[in-house]
């Protein structure tokens, strides 16, 4: 590990602040008898280099994200040289499915994404942020209070992050109505009531809550995938209206509310693609209006250039928002992110954007693996700067978070794609073991690619198993161990049963089942330990529903079996079902298991 005595003679004022706040957040990299000179020479804009003689170091750098990324890359020991691609990269940290991450995690990942190249921090808040007069806003969800968004403020502009909002102003707020006192705003599902006078006071504390603890005068106000606007209520009240009329109406207004307090609005633009006539749209969005542009999936140029030339028609300032695809996960899934990202950057560079923002959702609970997402935003950091050195990526990773990037790379293996559609993981993982419907649509359908699957994630399990591993790759790993286990119970579990074969179903009730439940426990308690080390503990509840569900299936399969045995049963049905099946109903690919009335991601 190179360790630096920095001269900061020649170093901008701006410069050396940022080398402070590094500094101090990892002294190890600035102290010690074998610690070398750092230097600095002002290069190009968004230019950067590191370059190693004898024990001095030379960082140049001409932007604050280019210094930040040459520091990271001479405290990972790698010369380099490059150009920032993006006037701004950014990340959007998904802070509303379960996790809420403390304020001492989002530091340390402000500090880790800027020393690779990041200066944009959107934290993605549907309600959990508090208002005033509003005590059942973000109830029991983890809502983060206006010191705490404050706090993470002013870090970030140590750092030279900017830190933007990203609230909801429409839709995606299915968590306020579990609330009587908000169901008078309710259109329909997670819908606000346009056109109500209540919806504008709650938007408008919304939004002083923001301008009043941020320092950025930016605002993304959300307003994607509103496709039930119009149809609930608010079809009661005024009569039937087309969506695109209601809705630029109610964006009108929400951004008067905007400009009120001082701020930019931004939204997600896919509802303004679904509406026709470009030309009315163009002469009714605000002027000042930003548009983020989001696809996370496709794999070629064409897909990208084509819908960001339909923003083209709208004449507004557009960034591009693609992912870490971290949402239904429990690890990084690299292979999609590997094949979704290269494309739009190239895209991005040919149609001229020169803002790109790397979402990390957490759709379905929020249960991926943070460090592998940081591991992802490494890949992602590395190709926005147009660099594929893949050793880089690991000692930066290295340096930053202290694992190994190999490792993670090899553990995104335990997802994968079928024809297209991701391995259901989360839904194999916490099947039902006597229903097994996961594992017989997966099965019935893709067979030998399943197989294929199991073997390479087998070799991964291997693997892994004979390492020390750290407390992330120990969380991974059970999720693998127990995933394996649960899919070659069902299995072995379904072909005793079919064959009445005696030997084999007491060997499931003696040896396998308890080991289930040991499985179950080792996940649970690896689980808890990272979610309390990254999140505020609301949210948490929701994966342990799950494995206490799993568990309790299997002890009932336990009793079920017992009963099989003693004669006091001669069948068990739910087996009985699933071998006279003659086809598989279909099922979504990430069907819901375990939920409960408040479990709405």
């Amino acid at each position: 590990m190179p360790a630096f005595i920095p001269d900061s003679s020649a170093m901008p004022a701006e410069y050396a602040l940022l080398l402070q706040t590094v500094a101090e957040a990892m002294p190890e990299y600035f102290s010690g008898a074998g610690a070398g000179k750092l230097s600095f020479t002002q290069s190009a804009p968004d230019h950067f280099a590191v370059s190693f003689s004898g024990t001095e170091t030379v960082i140049s750098a001409g932007s604050r994200p280019a210094f930040l990324r040459a520091l990271g890359c001479a405290m990972a020991g790698r010369e380099t040289a490059g150009k920032l691609r993006f006037t701004t990269l950014g990340v959007m940290l998904d802070c509303s499915r379960n996790r809420v991450y403390t304020v001492d995690f989002i530091k340390s990942i402000l500090l880790k994404t800027a020393l690779t190249g990041f200066n944009l921090l959107m934290l993605y808040t549907e309600d959990v942020y508090e208002l005033p007069g509003e005590p059942a806003f973000g109830y029991m969800r983890g809502r983060y209070t206006a010191e705490e968004i404050r706090e993470i403020d002013r870090y970030a502009k140590r750092l030279g992050i900017e830190v933007t909002a990203c609230i909801q102003t429409l839709g995606h707020l299915e968590h306020i109505f579990t609330h009587y006192q908000y169901s008078g705003i309710r259109d329909t599902a997670g819908i606000l009531l346009a056109e109500e006078d209540a919806t504008y006071s709650l938007i408008e504390k919304m939004i002083r809550f923001q301008a009043e603890n941020l320092s950025s005068r930016q605002i993304h106000i959300g307003m994607d995938e509103t496709h039930g606007l119009g149809r609930g209520r608010f079809l009661d009240i005024h009569g039937y209206e087309p969506q695109k009329e209601i809705y630029l109406r109610h964006l009108t207004k929400v951004c008067a509310i905007c400009r009120k307090y001082g701020l930019t609005p931004a939204i997600w633009s896919d509802m303004l693609l679904r509406f026709e006539d470009p030309g009315t749209i163009r002469a009714a969005l605000p002027p000042d209006l930003k548009l983020y542009c989001w696809n996370y999936s496709a794999t070629d140029e064409k897909t990208y250039e084509d819908i960001l030339g339909r923003h083209g028609q709208f004449q507004r300032e557009t960034a591009m928002a693609s992912a870490v695809y971290t949402y239904n996960t429990f690890c990084w899934f690299a292979e999609k992110t590997e094949a979704a990202l290269p494309p739009c950057i190239r895209a991005c560079e040919n149609k001229g954007v020169r803002e790109l923002l790397i979402t990390v959702w957490g759709d379905a609970g929020a249960f991926c693996n943070f460090d592998s997402a940081l591991a992802g935003l490494v890949y992602a950091s590395n190709a926005a700067c147009g660099e594929e050195d893949a050793g880089l990526a690991s000692a930066l990773f290295h340096t930053i978070c202290g694992e190994e990037y190999p490792l993670f790379r090899k553990a995104s293996a335990l997802h994968r794609i079928i024809r297209k559609n991701i391995i259901p993981v989360p839904g194999l993982l916490w099947q039902d073991p006597l229903q097994g419907g996961i594992y017989s649509y997966c099965f019935s359908k893709y067979g030998d690619i399943m197989r294929i699957y199991l073997r390479d994630l087998k070799e991964v399990h291997r693997d892994l198993s004979g390492r020390t591993l750290s407390p992330s790759l120990r969380q991974i790993f059970s999720v693998i161990d127990l995933l394996l286990h649960g899919i070659f119970f069902r299995e072995k579990l379904l072909k005793a049963y079919a064959e009445r074969r005696q030997e084999l179903l007491l060997e499931i009730r003696g040896r396998d089942i308890p080991a289930y439940l040991e499985k179950i426990t080792a996940f649970d308690r690896c689980f808890r330990q990272e979610w309390m080390r990254s999140a505020k503990p609301f949210g948490l509840e929701i994966i342990q529903r799950r494995n206490a569900g799993l568990a309790a299936r299997v002890e009932e399969t336990a009793l079920r079996l017992d009963e099989f045995f003693s004669g006091k049963r001669s069948r068990i049905e739910e087996l009985d079902e699933a071998l006279r099946a003659s086809a598989v109903p279909d099922f979504h690919p990430a069907p819901p298991v375990f939920s409960s009335c408040l479990e709405i991601y």
